[in-house]
């Protein structure tokens, strides 16, 4: 028998394009697949530690009212230690408050300026994590305004917390919530020139926190489980559009604490606690009276995370507020005493 000359098949050692091709495509899509499921599991676990994260200070504002009888002042004095410093102490940062002096300023707004500001100087790029929410956008250390040549360049915590310091009874009203009548805890600072864009507002103190406040548990008549005691700011906000200079500037930062930082506190501008008057999540300004500013008392509570925001109650735990609360209930969960309490349940 004749030995067969037939060549054997070669062995194949590489895709051909089409196989190459269809390959890549699978890949594309299984990411595709992937991607977003992985994003959902990051925002869940970035919406619990922002949960933890205003549970630590709910505690912390309980041990401190323990220790005080009161929960913590807005400020003692303009540009004066904020709330956020008060309760330090309490977030295992004793270290720091230790290096603090509360009978100076945190912040400069004195002309000319009155040279270093030893707080800036110990509170520059301190960033514990409590103060900030793992899911904002936002820039957690600013450079704040008006600082003088010897601290310009310093950059202190903006965070993404502040105070509540109570509610107005709408948008467009000046009066307390539940009566709908005027009272010397809600006042009129809506600016009568559109050039001041950037200032005023409805200022309320029938909240917990405020200038020179000193309230006790025994003052929040509307109970501690109903009565909000710190909110979130965590997402961009949206000018109305050309500011009277002529500028555009949207998207932009709403955050109360844009211009001085979260240590900062003040009875004159809004810095580091707010009057609450518009519904959870607006983002997008009014126009340039709506106190929605670095200067202004009403940044609304808003943030990054789908579909509300989280807040503390004064009995220390956290609830989720939806974008969809009206914001007649939303105004009676942050005044401490109009007589109409809500059921969070």
């Amino acid at each position: 028998m004749k030995p067969s000359t037939a060549h054997p098949k070669p062995i194949r050692l590489a895709f051909t394009l089409i196989e190459l091709l269809v390959v890549i495509a699978i890949i594309a899509v299984l990411i595709g697949l992937l991607v977003p499921a992985v994003q959902k599991v990051r925002e869940a676990a970035n919406r619990t530690q922002c949960q933890n994260n205003l549970k630590q200070i709910g505690l912390a504002m309980q041990n401190y009212h323990g220790a005080h009888n009161a929960f913590p002042p807005g400020t003692n004095n303009h540009c004066f230690a904020s709330w956020a410093v008060y309760i330090l102490p309490y977030l295992e940062q004793q270290s720091m408050y230790d290096r603090l002096d509360l009978n100076t300023r945190f912040y400069d707004v004195t002309n000319p300026a009155p040279g270093p500001l030893p707080n800036v100087d110990a509170l520059k790029d301190f960033a514990p994590s409590v103060y900030t929410c793992p899911s904002s956008p936002l820039p957690k250390l600013i450079c704040p305004e008006d600082l003088n040549s010897i601290n310009w360049g310093k950059r202190i915590l903006a965070g993404n917390y502040v105070a509540i310091m109570g509610a107005c009874n709408g948008p467009n009203s000046a009066t307390e919530p539940g009566s709908g009548l005027t009272s010397s805890r809600v006042v009129d600072r809506r600016p009568a020139a559109s050039i001041q864009y950037n200032q005023g507002g409805i200022l309320a103190t029938n909240g917990v926190i405020f200038h020179m406040s000193k309230t006790r548990v025994a003052d929040i008549l509307d109970g501690t489980s109903n009565t909000m005691l710190v909110g979130e700011q965590s997402d961009w906000g949206v000018d109305p559009g050309v500011d009277p200079s002529g500028t555009v500037r949207k998207p932009h930062d709403i955050r109360q604490t844009f211009r001085a930082g979260l240590w900062a506190g003040s009875q004159l501008e809004g810095m580091s606690a707010v009057t609450v008057r518009y519904q959870i999540n607006t983002k997008s300004r009014v126009n340039f009276s709506d106190g929605i500013a670095r200067y202004g008392w009403n940044t609304p509570i808003q943030s990054a995370h789908s579909g509300g925001a989280f807040m503390v109650r004064c009995d220390g735990g956290v609830s989720f507020l939806t974008s969809a609360m009206p914001f007649d209930v939303l105004k009676y969960l942050c005044a401490r005493d109009d007589g109409q309490a809500v059921n969070l349940e």
